[in-house]
């Protein structure tokens, strides 16, 4: 396949190596995994399809405890879906706070305009699911790093309702507001 055009190949080469990445990392081969992975990346430009390939180079490097690593993927994957991750300690803050208070408009009903708003349903399912893989590279390098992905979560969860992800992000969040000594608001 990979001496035919890839336009003519593309839906049979997708599957075939994301496959054969998941089969090396659960063989525990992972650098070849990512080989595979870094393949689709460089011949795929539609960020949607990109982010599922993310998702997997991400599991990986979770799974190896690589959480710098996990969190540069996510920098990347998220951008290219219309997201920044915010690594300035100061900007990362205030994001925070910014999304805290886009959180307390929409638990009061009231329609804000968060950062991922604007964007199509696909690319917002694609930000959910990077958010939540990612989860554990964000939680080991950053507390407010995770505390900005849960409120994302939420937040981006909310316009379509989706109720289990939005659970997961409000679980999440509440778990950093109580590790953060914020305890009675942890559990609200």
């Amino acid at each position: 396949l990979k001496e035919c055009p890839w336009d003519e190949v593309f839906d049979q080469i997708l599957p075939v190596y994301m496959e054969r990445a998941r089969v090396e990392y659960f063989l525990g081969e992972y650098d070849l995994a990512e080989i595979h992975l870094d393949y689709l990346l460089e011949r795929i430009a539609d960020p949607v399809e990109r982010a599922n390939i993310f998702q997997l180079k991400v599991t990986i490097n979770n799974h190896l405890g690589r959480y710098l690593k996990v969190v540069r993927i996510l920098k990347e994957s998220l951008a290219e879906l219309g997201l920044e991750l915010p690594l300035d300690e100061q900007q990362l803050m205030q994001e925070v706070s910014n999304l805290k208070g886009l959180l307390v408009l929409q638990e009061r009903g009231v329609k804000a305009e968060g950062p991922v708003t604007h964007l199509d349903i696909n690319a917002r399912q694609a930000i959910l699911k990077l958010l939540y893989v990612g989860g554990m590279g964000l939680h080991h390098t950053s507390d407010v790093l995770m505390r900005w992905a849960a409120l994302q979560i939420i937040l981006c969860s909310g316009v379509e309702s989706i109720s289990g992800v939005k659970a997961i992000g409000c679980v999440s969040y509440g778990r950093m507001l109580i590790i953060s000594g914020e305890i009675e608001k942890g559990l609200q």
